[in-house]
């Protein structure tokens, strides 16, 4: 999604709290619409996902809360150097978001995280289609 893309370019190197505010914003918006328990399934289920390429990601376990997950996900990312956390972030929102748009749609996907990230850079704006010049 290239708004997930927008936002995580915008992450200075080596400031992982901008990810970690990224990912409080949106599970808010997403639990207020699902539960914490819908929300967490689907972090569980992004997390499984990718361990297998990203083993410093958290592992998912019964006692995952709503307190605990982000703890988790903060410490993942800034124990390591750079180019792997970044990259496993980045993964993590595009499978966490592809899992979500699977069961309510790519549409409502996108107003969320607009609704979640309401950044001046993001506002809703309408689709346009790109024209090649030979058109």
């Amino acid at each position: 999604m290239q708004l997930i893309q927008r936002q995580l370019t915008m992450i200075p190197s080596g400031k992982q709290q901008r990810a970690i505010e990224l990912w409080q914003k949106f599970s808010d918006q997403l639990m207020s619409l699902i539960g914490e328990k819908g929300f967490l399934v689907l972090y569980a289920r992004s997390l499984h996902i990718l361990r297998p390429t990203f083993p410093m990601l958290p592992s998912f376990d019964a006692e995952i809360s709503a307190n605990t997950w982000l703890a988790d996900l903060k410490t993942a990312l800034t124990e390591q150097d750079l180019a792997q956390p970044n990259a496993a972030n980045h993964q993590l929102l595009i499978t966490f978001t592809d899992i979500l748009a699977s069961l309510i749609g790519e549409d409502l996907t996108t107003e969320i995280l607009h609704s979640s990230w309401d950044d001046a850079d993001i506002k809703r704006k309408p689709a346009t289609r790109e024209i090649d010049d030979d058109e």
